[in-house]
């Protein structure tokens, strides 16, 4: 039996294997002097969200970019958008220690985002998406909760170090507490696709007249 797939897939990963670390150190130093705590961290979680300071610009990440760079087309490609451009919009980095976690949120008109776990220890916490189906399957007969993902409110998708999640900006999310003691720091980018076109300074380009 065949099965067929009449949507494309939302949710990509890949694990980025490089050497970090000098990155990690940059992202704890910069986040050691923020306090916000944003609209949607839990139990005093930290977020660099609405600062001055875009991670995507520090030169420790000139070589994450680029190497990114044929993931996220791979992405908009699968999800078969019109693009002949694409571009980081905003970027951000949360701190959760021990029980802390982000409330379920989406990022409004982003197209993309990612989120890069930088630091994931053991036991961190993985991510969690809204079941945007389970609407769909209520009236159907289901198996007692935590057996399916059909009837579930939300999908867990693991995260280990150094693992980037890849997902349209709609879809609502949240991330699971930190059960370690050690620091877990997760950067965020948001990615804008779009299909430009010159701007009309003459009617050169008309062939049919009035």
């Amino acid at each position: 039996m065949e099965k067929i797939d009449i949507s494309p897939n939302l949710i990509w990963k890949v694990n980025y294997d490089k050497d970090v670390s000098k990155l990690q150190e940059r992202a704890s130093s910069f986040l050691s002097k923020i306090t916000d705590h944003g609209e949607v961290e839990r139990e005093g979680g930290i977020t660099s969200t609405g600062h001055t300071d875009a991670p995507h610009l520090w030169p420790e990440m000139i070589e994450f970019c680029n190497d990114i760079e044929p993931y996220v087309k791979k992405v908009l490609d699968a999800w078969e958008l019109n693009y002949n451009w694409f571009g980081i919009t905003k970027s951000w980095v949360n701190k959760h220690t021990a029980n802390q976690w982000t409330d379920t949120h989406d990022h409004g008109d982003a197209h993309m985002v990612m989120s890069f776990y930088l630091k994931q220890p053991d036991n961190g916490g993985n991510l969690e998406f809204t079941n945007i189906n389970k609407h769909l399957w209520g009236s159907y007969p289901r198996h007692p909760h935590g057996k399916t993902k059909l009837h579930e409110y939300y999908t867990e998708v693991e995260a280990k170090q150094g693992d980037i999640i890849f997902f349209p900006g709609w879809l609502s999310h949240r991330s699971q507490p930190n059960q370690s003691n050690e620091e877990r720091i997760v950067m965020g980018l948001n990615i804008h696709a779009e299909l430009q076109r010159p701007e009309q300074l003459d009617n050169a380009h008309i062939e049919k007249s009035i």
